[in-house]
């Protein structure tokens, strides 16, 4: 997972700061730093980060102290970085209203710090997950098996709304609209009708696990990235008509 992070992030740079797609002086400049850094002894790796919606707060898996290994979620305020606290597990995907976050040990409230009945996890490896927009539906699959499917399951009640594929999983996204599924697997992205389970569309040619899936603002382009550094953007609109 750390490596699959490290390789994501080397994605996000190659993108945005190549310079032969962008001069120097339209560079990011540094704004602020958030967090404390680990302890030179500290080997673990910081792999999730998000803002809050409203831009008040910033979450990740980075130590709350200099010698914290544990990989906890953690919340600071944005933009003087003043830690709020700290919740456990490791978080691997948050929803848009920060009510919820997923995680090793299955669904979080991030209010109570409370496994949400229904979710729980109880197999060991990495699972897969991601939010909806809205926040009614997650999405989760083992990340560890060669084989496996992906379940839908809606959040207010804990029931599954579709259950499909039979692949290894790698990553997930939701549509901004939260009726298209994409999963990520070895050589090709496949969209998926979320409420039926049916295969929509399957993009085909990446030669390498996909482990970065995002769709824009407004559902008509889908971005992918592999563990060979390769970022492409599809036409996904296209896709689903």
């Amino acid at each position: 997972m750390h490596k699959t992070a490290v390789t994501l992030f080397r994605c996000v740079l190659l993108v945005l700061f190549a310079t032969n797609a962008y001069p120097e002086g339209q560079l990011l400049k540094f704004y602020k730093k958030i967090g404390i850094g680990g302890a030179a002894r500290w080997s673990g790796w910081m792999s999730f980060v998000a803002f809050s919606s409203d831009g008040s707060m910033v979450a990740s898996d980075g130590p709350q102290t200099p010698d914290d290994s544990t990989g906890s979620l953690t919340l600071w305020s944005f933009p003087d970085g003043q830690l709020i606290r700290s919740l456990p597990p490791r978080p691997w995907a948050i929803s848009d209203d920060w009510r919820y976050y997923a995680s090793e040990k299955g669904i979080i409230d991030m209010q109570s710090g409370t496994l949400v009945p229904g979710f729980e996890n109880n197999g060991n490896g990495r699972v897969v997950s991601a939010f909806s927009r809205d926040g009614r539906y997650v999405a989760v699959a083992n990340g560890s098996k060669t084989e496996g499917s992906v379940r839908v399951i809606r959040v207010a009640d804990g029931s599954l709304l579709s259950e499909f594929g039979r692949r290894a999983v790698f990553a997930l996204a939701f549509n901004p609209q939260g009726n298209i599924l994409a999963s990520g697997h070895w050589d090709n992205v496949t969209l998926w009708n979320v409420e039926t389970g049916e295969r929509i569309a399957l993009l085909r040619g990446f030669d390498r696990y996909v482990y970065g899936i995002s769709f824009s603002q407004d559902g008509t382009l889908l971005a992918t990235g592999t563990v060979i550094q390769r970022s492409t953007s599809w036409e996904a609109a296209s896709q689903h008509k």
